[in-house]
């Protein structure tokens, strides 16, 4: 969903048609739940195909569809002409409606796919989160907060007491919680990287690969360990 966000930003920004291919077998709620066909049109019939490195080494062939798993390299230079084209995008959106009654920061933690061996470079401690969490409850203290994750509550130790757990939820349930947060409070993950383009609360990003919008809250790279609240 990521590489098809950053391909409608390259689409907008360089005003070449966006064809929309369908995601295809077991991913059909997240094509449902982002309505990514409408506005959209099928790629045309008998028309080449080439990357865009064929494309960039100078391609003279007839005109094609340049097919490509990503365009995150040209989104990461040009992260704010997002706002450019989000506000479609959440119109076209068809989630799981959430609201809460009170502010709510949510926070995503990565889990499930960082265990063992997995995806390490993306694996952030309990202290971490719970630092994280210290430095965005103290600008925002009357705010409650609600962990997105995976697992049981008790792989969540040393998180402050005052921490709400909504566990292992439909996917798309979980992006809309995190997008109607009042605060969003981001993993090094494209998951919560999607909900911090949707959302219109604050967003405060963790450092990451993936560049952060010039409005967003940036966290510092090393945050003291949280105290007792």
């Amino acid at each position: 969903m990521h590489a098809i966000l950053s391909a409608l930003l390259f689409s907008h920004v360089s005003r070449i048609p966006y064809y929309h291919t369908p995601l295809g077998e077991g991913l059909s709620e997240w094509e449902t739940g982002f309505n990514l066909g409408a506005d959209c049109v099928a790629p045309p019939e008998n028309v080449p195909i080439v990357d865009g490195m064929t494309i960039c080494d100078g391609y003279q062939g007839q005109p094609a569809v340049v097919a490509q798993t990503c365009f995150h390299r040209f989104a990461d230079r040009n992260t704010n002409k997002y706002l450019n084209i989000i506000g479609k995008i959440r119109e076209n959106l068809n989630l799981p409606i959430r609201t809460y009654d009170s502010a709510v920061i949510a926070v995503h933690v990565r889990r499930g796919d960082v265990s063992g061996s997995q995806n390490l470079n993306r694996f952030e401690t309990n202290a971490v989160v719970a630092a994280k969490i210290d430095y965005v409850q103290r600008r925002h203290p009357n705010a409650k907060v609600r962990i997105f994750s995976e697992g049981v509550e008790s792989n969540f130790d040393g998180l402050p007491d005052n921490c709400e757990f909504e566990l292992n939820s439909d996917v798309l349930a979980t992006i809309s919680g995190l997008v109607a947060a009042d605060c969003l409070i981001t993993a090094k993950s494209s998951f919560s990287y999607i909900a911090a383009l949707l959302s219109l609360g604050k967003v405060y990003y963790g450092p990451f690969w993936h560049k952060p919008l010039s409005k967003w809250h940036k966290l510092p790279e090393k945050l003291p360990t949280a105290t007792a609240r």
